[in-house]
């Protein structure tokens, strides 16, 4: 996650900015564990930064724009019924769902490990009311992006979404 935000800096071209944005799409796409970590690593104030960067070009920053309307969708569980754990598993997953950072400064190195087992393999979900309020951190007028959201509900096929 921490390499996808080195290449949105300013100091690379747009293109590989725009890029390094469809990968994070691609990323946290039906994979809630994936958008924690980037929630917990800063990715909202980095989506941000780049968004209000003078630096950043008219392109990247409507990749920005559609990046944050994929963000502010609602999530659906990253697992279905036939892979699903017993149910006992799942509640031990719902308390363990908060994965740790854990960064390691041995040798000035600022990288992070997330150890991955089976109680953290479940991530929470988050629907648009609590991405909103995250996201408004950063940014003013989200809740005009919710609304744009709402009324023309981009990637669902014209299906109103619920919140």
């Amino acid at each position: 996650m921490i390499l996808l935000f080195d290449l949105l800096e300013p100091t690379n071209t747009p293109q590989i900015q725009a890029h390094a944005l469809l990968v994070l799409v691609a990323a946290l796409l039906a994979c809630p564990l994936n958008a924690r970590c980037f929630e917990r690593n800063d990715g909202l104030l980095a989506i941000s930064s780049l968004f209000k960067s003078r630096a950043t070009s008219q392109d990247v920053k409507l990749r920005v724009v559609e990046f944050l309307y994929f963000y502010l969708m609602p999530e659906a569980p990253a697992h279905d019924s036939a892979t699903a754990p017993a149910p006992e598993h799942r509640r031990r997953s719902r308390r363990n769902s908060e994965i740790p950072d854990r960064r390691t400064h041995s040798g000035g190195s600022g990288g992070i490990s997330v150890d991955l087992d089976s109680d953290t393999a479940f991530a929470e979900v988050r629907n648009t009311t609590e991405k909103t309020k995250m996201l408004s951190r950063y940014l003013p007028n989200v809740e005009e992006l919710v609304a744009d959201l709402r009324e023309d509900t981009p990637f669902s096929g014209g299906v109103p979404i619920s919140v």
